[in-house]
């Protein structure tokens, strides 16, 4: 980016957005994905993968070394911490934050070149799976499950023919409809 946009960039890098993961506990000391001991307070543990899902792209625009630093670290972690069955993060909480996640999983290998990220989240898919057959999509995860088709689309699925996104598509919130009707 150039101009306007590689200063705004820059000035978020260098802002709040680049120094969150330095002061607020709910992403540098979070329970579910950094092993540390703060928990959300209302149980979904999002603020982690929603700060990474806008900090990957913004270091690799601005090539910050940084933020690129910062964000590798919390990465590499969740990567190194994930289960043997694929799920990313602490065995707790609604699926549905680790679908951002998995945005700033792929952004990261795509950006970056280093297909581990991506290999992180192919298996996440696979734990997914399981978990949403035991154990539907419900509340907010139903109405944000089309994160987890675009997360799919992302790695390459082919969200009409792959059975995680026929399940994902069964367990959400119909919204077609919901736009069809007479509200």
């Amino acid at each position: 980016p150039r101009g306007w946009l590689a200063e705004r960039l820059r000035r978020d890098a260098d802002g709040l957005v680049g120094h969150l993961q330095s002061f607020w506990p709910y992403v540098n000391d979070s329970y579910v994905w950094m092993g540390g001991e703060t928990r959300d307070p209302n149980g979904v543990e999002e603020r982690t993968p929603y700060w990474l899902n806008g900090a990957v792209p913004l270091a690799h625009l601005t090539q910050n070394a940084r933020l690129l630093a910062a964000v590798e670290r919390y990465l590499d972690y969740i990567v190194a911490h994930q289960s043997p069955n694929g799920w990313l993060g602490a065995d707790c909480c609604d699926p549905w934050p680790r679908f951002p996640l998995v945005f700033a999983l792929l952004a990261h290998a795509r950006l970056g070149g280093d297909a581990r990220y991506a290999r992180a989240a192919e298996r996440f898919f696979g734990a997914l799976h399981g978990v949403l057959e035991k154990q539907p999509l419900r509340s907010w995860a139903q109405y944000r499950a089309q994160d987890a088709l675009v997360a799919l689309g992302d790695a390459g699925h082919d969200v009409t023919t792959s059975p995680l996104a026929a399940l994902v598509r069964k367990q959400s919130f119909d919204w077609p409809a919901f736009f069809d009707s007479d509200r």
